[in-house]
C-alpha cells in the first residue's frame, strides 16, 4: 500500500487493514519473506536554512558554511541490522532543489532546498520462518515499525 496523503496513522491503518482483509480473503497469498514500512519525508522550511531543523550529528560536513554554501546535494545511507532479521535503512541528505518523489500529474514538483529523511524499517524472514498472511499480525508489525520510525525521526530533528 502506498499513499502520499492520510489524515493520521490510524487512518492509514484502517486503509491497510481493509486492503489486507481483501487480499487474504480473495487472493490467499503464500506466506511472505519481507514486511516493512517506509517513510519519505522532505523537510522544507519556507525561507529558512534546512540545517536549522536537522541535528548537526547527522549533517556532518554540511554544518560548515563553506561546504553548505556550495553544496548542490549531500546524501548518506545508514544501514542498521538487528536480531531476527529486523533492519533499518536511513537515506538522508540535503538537496538544493527538486524532489525525490515525483508528484502525480498535473502537480508540479516543489521548489527550493529540502532535507530528505527516507526511513525504511523492515524484517526479512529466512525460511522456515515466514510472514503469515494474517491481517492482525501484519498490522502489529506495521504499528511497531511506525513507532520505531517516529522515535528515530524525533531523534534526528530539532523541534
Amino acid at each position: 500500500l502506498e499513499t502520499r496523503e492520510y489524515s493520521d496513522f490510524d487512518h492509514f491503518m484502517e486503509r491497510l487493514s481493509f486492503v489486507l482483509n481483501a487480499l487474504v480473503k480473495h487472493i490467499q497469498p503464500d506466506p511472505g519473506l519481507r514486511i516493512g514500512l517506509r517513510y519519505i519525508d522532505e523537510i522544507r522550511l519556507a525561507d529558512a536554512d534546512p540545517r536549522s531543523a536537522i541535528r548537526p550529528e547527522l549533517l556532518g560536513a554540511m554544518t560548515q558554511e563553506e561546504v553548505f554554501s556550495k553544496a548542490v546535494r549531500s546524501v548518506q545511507e545508514i544501514a542498521l541490522q538487528y536480531p531476527e532479521g529486523e533492519a533499518v535503512t536511513l537515506r538522508h541528505g540535503y538537496f538544493s532543489s527538486g524532489t525525490t518523489v515525483q508528484p502525480p500529474a498535473p502537480e508540479s514538483a516543489p521548489l527550493g532546498p529540502f532535507y530528505l529523511l527516507d526511513t525504511d524499517v523492515y524484517r526479512e524472514f529466512t525460511p522456515p520462518a515466514v510472514l503469515q498472511m494474517d491481517t492482525d499480525s501484519i498490522c502489529q508489525h506495521v504499528e511497531e515499525y511506525h513507532q520505531a520510525v517516529y522515535r528515530l525521526f524525533l531523534s534526528l530533528i530539532h523541534i
